[in-house]
C-alpha cells in the first residue's frame, strides 16, 4: 500500500511529457500550413523579389538590361556596302553627329557632324544608297514634317568612306530622291513645278518626265523606287493631300522610253512604293504598316503580311 502513492508523481510527469510534445508537434504543423499558405496567396514575392536583398551581381543585370534596349533604340537606320565592308547608320540621340560609318571589322568609325548646323533640329538624314564599288553612299537631308505625304527630301551629298569626307552634291532642287541601282541618274521630284525630273549624276545633264496633274496642279508625288535593272521605276501620287480621305495612285514608269502606266488608283488605304522585290513584285507600305505585294505588271495586289 505504501508503494503505490510513490509511482504517481512520476506517472503525472509522464502524462504532461507526452501532451507537451503534442502540442508542439500540432504547432509545428499549423505554423508551416500557414507559412505554405501565404507563400501561395503571393506567388509574386518568389518570381519578383525586393532588389534591395539581392546580391549585387544579381541587381546589376537587373540595371543593365534597360540600357542596352535604350542603346538598339537610338539607331533609327542602318545600311550595308555591297561588299560588306562598311554599315552607315542613323543616330537619333546625337544630332549634332547623326550619321555614323563603321566597318565591319570595327578598326574604322567616322562620326560625321551636321553638314548645315542651322538646321539642327529641324532636318534628319536618310541613307538612300550606296555606290557599287562601296566608296560612297548617297546621303538625303530631309525636312521634318506632319502633314506631307511623302519625305521632303532637300539635299543630297556624298560621303567617301576613304577619306571620310562628306560632300554636297545637290543642294534645294527637289524631294524624294531616288538614286539609280548603277549610282549614275537621280530621280526626283523637282521643285517650281517642273515635274519628275532624271538626272545624270556624272555630266549633270536632266530629263523632264510628264507627271499627272490635279486640276492645274501637280499632285503630290513621291516614293519613287527603281527596279534592280534601272529599266523601270513607280511612284505614288496623291489626290487631296492631308485631307482626311486622300487617295493614293500608284504609277509605272519605263525609265528608257518614258512611257507611263496608272497601276492603281483610288487607293484608301495610302500605299508607298518601299521596294521592288523579285519576280517583279513592288512592295507596298499601308498607313497602318503593312506590307503589300504589287505585281508591277498588270497591278494585281496580295497582302504580305
Amino acid at each position: 500500500m505504501s508503494s503505490r502513492p510513490e509511482r504517481m508523481p512520476n506517472l503525472r510527469l509522464f502524462h504532461v511529457t507526452r501532451l507537451i510534445i503534442k502540442l508542439r508537434t500540432v504547432y509545428t504543423i499549423w505554423f508551416s500550413s500557414l507559412i505554405l499558405l501565404l507563400f501561395l496567396a503571393n506567388p509574386a514575392t518568389a518570381a519578383n523579389p525586393d532588389p534591395s536583398t539581392l546580391p549585387r551581381s544579381a541587381k546589376t543585370i537587373i540595371a543593365s538590361s534597360p540600357t542596352s534596349e535604350t542603346t538598339h533604340q537610338t539607331v533609327l537606320a542602318t545600311l550595308a556596302s555591297p561588299d560588306r565592308q562598311w554599315v552607315a547608320q542613323i543616330n537619333q540621340v546625337d544630332e549634332e553627329h547623326p550619321i555614323t560609318i563603321e566597318s565591319t571589322n570595327n578598326t574604322n568609325k567616322w562620326h560625321i557632324a551636321h553638314p548645315t548646323p542651322q538646321n539642327i533640329g529641324r532636318t534628319t538624314f536618310h541613307l538612300l544608297q550606296w555606290e557599287p564599288k562601296s566608296s560612297h553612299i548617297y546621303i538625303a537631308e530631309r525636312f521634318k514634317t506632319t502633314c506631307a505625304p511623302f519625305p521632303m527630301d532637300i539635299n543630297l551629298y556624298v560621303a567617301d568612306v576613304n577619306n571620310q569626307q562628306l560632300t554636297p552634291m545637290l543642294e534645294s532642287i527637289g524631294t524624294s530622291l531616288a538614286i539609280s541601282p548603277d549610282g549614275t541618274q537621280l530621280l526626283y521630284l523637282a521643285f517650281n513645278g517642273r515635274g519628275i525630273i532624271i538626272r545624270n549624276l556624272k555630266t549633270g545633264n536632266e530629263t523632264p518626265i510628264s507627271a499627272p496633274y490635279e486640276g492645274p496642279r501637280l499632285k503630290p508625288l513621291g516614293n519613287f523606287v527603281w527596279s534592280p535593272d534601272g529599266n523601270e521605276a513607280v511612284f505614288a501620287a496623291v489626290n487631296d493631300p492631308c485631307a482626311p480621305n486622300m487617295t493614293f495612285e500608284i504609277i509605272w514608269i519605263n525609265m528608257q522610253t518614258l512611257r507611263r502606266r496608272t497601276l492603281l488608283v483610288g487607293d484608301t488605304y495610302q500605299m508607298r512604293p518601299v521596294e521592288w522585290r523579285a519576280n517583279n513584285r513592288v512592295a507596298l507600305r499601308d498607313k497602318d504598316g503593312r506590307i503589300w505585294l504589287m505585281n508591277a505588271r498588270n497591278g494585281q495586289l496580295t497582302l504580305a503580311n
